[in-house]
């Protein structure tokens, strides 16, 4: 088995080694051959040198660009996501065709386990294509105060029947029989997902791209393609985490939490 790793890299000098020990752990307890394929751009730190270094003793490579492309905290939720689809484009394009049997696409900052593809593999079949995470933040869920930690990513996750899914939440479907199936640790078919921390058959990777319109993540588009090839499931006994510093958290306004949390509430109970 062979399996093709990817993921997108710039000014991450503070937390680029803690990610590579996590692929070397990943590396070491799977039975499987590794390639990675990696995207840097516009680094002002030594993230560009220490990938080139790390990759000397592996199989794949390195892109890098300079594009003075501007930082995200500069930038719309809309230019974001057009940088990112061009980001992850240009990485997919630039290895095109994949010739292993699965792609890992990751976020370098999600914090995933050794067992993780493992895991993963349990759940593949021949009528799936992509498989995405429980990816839990240090947020507690608000929509029922249970105290458990809230799904991360929200506004990639669009259920099966179209709807879009709960943010704050530690279960963030509407649909009762979607709900059920996480809570009881079942896989929940989804129209579009990411988490993190996904991995593709990469013979349909091989024939999709991100694709970003106005107003919309970047995931959708790719997701949307992969559903001609099979479904794409979100595991939720499978967890990856994201850390959310505090300030971030803090400078939520509570009006605007209360606002959507009730929104959500109404939805659901509708």
């Amino acid at each position: 088995m062979k399996i093709s790793v990817m993921s997108l890299f710039r000014n991450s000098e503070e937390t680029i080694h803690s990610c590579l020990e996590r692929l070397e752990k990943l590396e070491n307890f799977t039975n499987a051959s590794f390639e990675y394929f990696f995207y840097e751009n516009d680094s002002t730190d030594r993230t560009l040198d220490i990938l080139k270094t790390w990759m000397i003793s592996k199989v794949g490579n390195v892109f890098s660009e300079k594009l003075n492309a501007p930082k995200f905290g500069s930038v719309t939720s809309e230019q974001r996501v057009q940088l990112m689809a061009y980001y992850r484009n240009k990485l997919l394009n630039s290895f095109k065709p994949l010739d292993s049997d699965f792609t890992v696409i990751f976020d370098s900052d999600v914090i995933f386990q050794e067992d993780i593809i493992n895991k993963y593999l349990t759940y593949f079949s021949q009528d799936v294509a992509m498989l995405t995470p429980n990816i839990k933040q240090n947020i507690k869920c608000k929509m029922c105060n249970c105290g458990k930690d809230s799904y991360y990513d929200s506004w990639a996750l669009i259920d099966r029947l179209g709807n879009f899914c709960m943010t704050w939440s530690h279960n963030p479907f509407y649909h009762q029989e979607d709900r059920d199936r996480w809570e009881n640790g079942v896989p929940v078919q989804v129209y579009t997902a990411f988490g993190g921390f996904c991995i593709v058959k990469s013979q349909y990777l091989n024939q999709c791209n991100w694709a970003v319109n106005k107003g919309t993540c970047e995931h959708w588009g790719l997701c949307h393609s992969l559903n001609n090839y099979g479904k794409i499931l979100a595991i939720p006994d499978i967890e990856t985490s994201v850390h959310i510093p505090q300030s971030v958290i803090s400078g939520i306004k509570a009006s605007s939490i209360n606002n959507l949390i009730n929104f959500q509430r109404d939805k659901m109970n509708g």
